[in-house]
């Protein structure tokens, strides 16, 4: 156990963020391959911080369409959350095909 401690509790290696994701389609697939590569990097597994640590990448129309959700997310208790805001932060798959049907291009490989 020790170990285990030892070996989590170690520096990650300095990895740049991604540039932030501003909502222009054919950007948003190597976006979130490097937010993945970011997420591992920084032992960023649970569902809730993966989604809030992508949040801080976006900027113009991609931060202007998921701030009412992020602002629901703080500002109200979790049982008032609407259904979407609940199954967004429950799981970065669906926080993915969110912000894929809104600024992904449809010609695209999903495999993300």
């Amino acid at each position: 156990m020790a170990d285990l401690e030892a070996h989590l509790s170690k520096p990650v290696a300095k990895f740049p963020g991604p540039e932030k994701f501003d909502g222009t389609r054919g950007k948003l697939r190597p976006f979130l391959t490097h937010m993945r590569a970011y997420h591992d990097n920084y032992h960023i597994y649970k569902a809730r911080k993966k989604i809030i640590t992508t949040a801080g990448f976006l900027t113009g129309d991609a931060a202007v369409w998921f701030e009412p959700t992020l602002r629901s997310y703080y500002k109200e208790k979790s049982e008032e959350w609407e259904e979407e805001i609940k199954e967004i932060f429950t799981s970065y798959s669906k926080f993915k095909e969110a912000i894929k049907g809104a600024f992904g291009d449809p010609d695209e490989d999903n495999s993300i």
